[in-house]
């Protein structure tokens, strides 16, 4: 890392923070869009923490529930990316509450600033009987441990 990189990318991630702190990313339903017959789920994603010192992504996380009843979903892949781009963060399964959580590295220095702007997408592609559907999560910043 070039001298002075560090300080750059910790700057704009604080400012990031200062703009997203303490907000819930987003809600988001399956919409019509959606394969035919397919049962229509929603998701929200939650505010995760980029750990600077230690260069982690600590708890994105996702629930998916039913639409029409709110009963949650287990035993669906929900995969963590980075806005537009979509590099890979991390992926877990929802469990039995519907919820989808994991932990992962700072993705490329390219995609940094990215994120500490525009947060991360949880992405669930759909399984022939739950309807595809994403939401926007955030991020706030700390210092080392989670």
């Amino acid at each position: 890392m070039k001298k002075g990189t560090f300080h750059r990318v910790f700057g704009a991630l604080l400012g990031a923070a200062a703009l997203t702190a303490g907000t819930f990313a987003g809600t988001a339903e399956a919409g019509q869009a959606s394969r035919a017959g397919a049962v229509p789920v929603t998701m929200e994603a939650y505010q995760a923490k980029i750990l600077v010192l230690s260069r982690q992504l600590w708890n994105h996380r996702a629930d998916i529930h039913r639409a029409d009843t709110g009963a949650p979903v287990s035993g669906l892949r929900v995969v963590f990316t980075t806005p537009g781009s979509e590099e890979i963060l991390c992926e877990d399964f929802t469990d039995v509450n519907g919820t989808a959580s994991c932990d992962s590295n700072l993705p490329s220095d390219l995609e940094v600033a990215n994120i500490a702007v525009n947060g991360y997408e949880a992405h669930f592609h759909g399984d022939g009987i739950h309807a595809p559907v994403s939401a926007d999560g955030s991020y706030g910043v700390g210092a080392g441990d989670p």
